[in-house]
């Protein structure tokens, strides 16, 4: 997904959910200049936060949910990404079950393998 300059003028709510295929996303400076809420939850592809994410400076709320470790470790402070969105006031990583929905079914696979190889 690209997000260019002046697009998405009015936009003020995001989420990106369950998007199995969704791997990149860029953000040129001057775009979504009204968002105020970004909600990522479950998009096991995508590996960072864009760079341009640093000069939308009406984001107030972010919500990272159901996403792989190495994603919420880079966003986190003192993290690769943190920088990207350390001006964000409401910044909220969810360290729920820590699976996707792939991991969840690789975990249900072994977990039935490993019982079934106990009987």
């Amino acid at each position: 997904m690209f997000c260019s300059n002046g697009g998405f003028p009015q936009l003020k709510y995001l989420s990106f959910m369950i998007l199995e295929k969704f791997k990149e996303w860029k953000v040129e400076e001057g775009a979504l200049p009204s968002l105020y809420s970004l909600h990522i939850d479950d998009c096991a592809m995508l590996s960072n936060i864009p760079d341009g994410l640093t000069f939308v400076t009406t984001l107030k709320e972010m919500m990272i949910q159901r996403m792989p470790i190495y994603f919420k470790l880079r966003v986190e402070e003192g993290g690769e990404d943190f920088y990207k969105v350390q001006h964000v006031p409401s910044l909220i990583i969810l360290n729920d079950s820590g699976f996707n929905r792939f991991e969840e079914s690789m975990q249900t696979i072994y977990d039935d393998a490993k019982i079934s190889s106990n009987m």
